[in-house]
């Protein structure tokens, strides 16, 4: 190492154009990497909006246009998963609770599938279950 100082300090003329070119292809491979992980993550949000706008849809609408009620309880259990959307997802299924009561096709269970799915997603948003949540995560990142 002292042999590359003692060169670089004797021969300014050759070292700097040499440490100028590293730093620029260390800078030039740490902006490709910010890049990629960026589109990375953008993508990523991409598709669960996409897949979040599908439930959503499903849930007003049913499977081709049809009540059935499995497809929209899997919907309903979905919106679980995507805390970004919770305030959202928690005044569709709080409209959906009395839509339901009404309907001939849902039962009690149906409707208590709603209810268990509304009480998650306030639990999820308190500040007494986001923070163990948050120091878990950054021990186990995988759970989400």
């Amino acid at each position: 190492m002292e042999a590359i100082i003692d060169w670089a300090l004797k021969n300014p003329e050759k070292s700097i154009p040499i440490f100028g070119a590293a730093l620029g292809l260390v800078l030039g491979g740490f902006w490709t990497a910010l890049t990629f992980f960026q589109k990375i993550l953008a993508e990523k949000e991409q598709k669960q909006f996409d897949r979040y706008q599908l439930i959503v849809d499903q849930l007003n609408k049913g499977k081709d246009g049809q009540v059935y009620v499995d497809f929209q309880l899997n919907a309903v259990y979905e919106m679980r998963f995507f805390r970004k959307y919770f305030p959202r997802s928690e005044r569709i299924v709080e409209l959906l609770i009395p839509r339901w009561i009404a309907s001939d096709s849902y039962n009690d269970e149906n409707v208590e599938e709603l209810r268990a799915t509304l009480r998650y997603i306030r639990a999820r948003k308190s500040p007494l279950l986001t923070i163990p949540v948050k120091l878990i995560n950054l021990f186990w990142p995988v759970w989400k």
